[in-house]
């Protein structure tokens, strides 16, 4: 049917569009609902999450403000990491000097190597890699930092959405 093969190509023609619109809205921070209610009529069988539309109403942070909300919640989270009763007070003290100053190692599973595993993961840009550090953290650490994790969480889902918007465009009509 040509009108069938019409409508098939006037969408493959908006949807990249569509797309770029909605990543630029995403990538500034600001408010999406109104791209993506547009991506959404491209792509109907598209599968948005009650997270992606909450967020779509208020923008989700970038890597970088993840980041900085990360780094003002480091103080807190450290704070809440569970005493090593075996440590002497030496140790304890030292340990205590190096969350002060911001001395994370990123290797290992200690809940500092896993703080510092989240923070290199969010400076670069790896979210997935940062959520899976951040959960690994003892609870009582996580939960000294609730708006970070759900911060974090939005922005996986947002990503996700993008991912699975994107490979709804085949090779063909991406290059359009």
């Amino acid at each position: 049917d040509f009108e069938a093969v019409a409508a098939e190509r006037d969408r493959a023609t908006q949807l990249p569009a569509a797309l770029g619109a909605l990543e630029s809205a995403i990538g500034t921070g600001q408010p999406f609902a109104g791209q993506l209610a547009g991506v959404e009529t491209l792509l109907p069988d598209l599968e948005i999450s009650s997270q992606v539309r909450a967020a779509a109403n208020s923008g989700v942070p970038s890597a970088s403000a993840l980041l900085a909300q990360l780094r003002t919640a480091i103080p807190d989270i450290l704070a809440a990491r569970p005493r090593d009763e075996a440590a002497g007070w030496a140790q304890t003290l030292l340990d205590q000097a190096a969350s002060a100053i911001a001395l994370r190692p990123t290797d290992g599973d200690t809940p500092q190597a896993l703080v510092g595993q989240t923070e290199a993961a969010l400076e670069a840009g790896d979210l997935e890699a940062a959520r899976a550090a951040f959960s690994a953290l003892p609870a009582a650490m996580q939960s000294a930092a609730p708006q970070f994790a759900r911060a974090l969480d939005r922005a996986i889902a947002v990503s996700a959405l993008i991912e699975a918007a994107r490979s709804g465009i085949a090779p063909a009509e991406a290059g359009q």
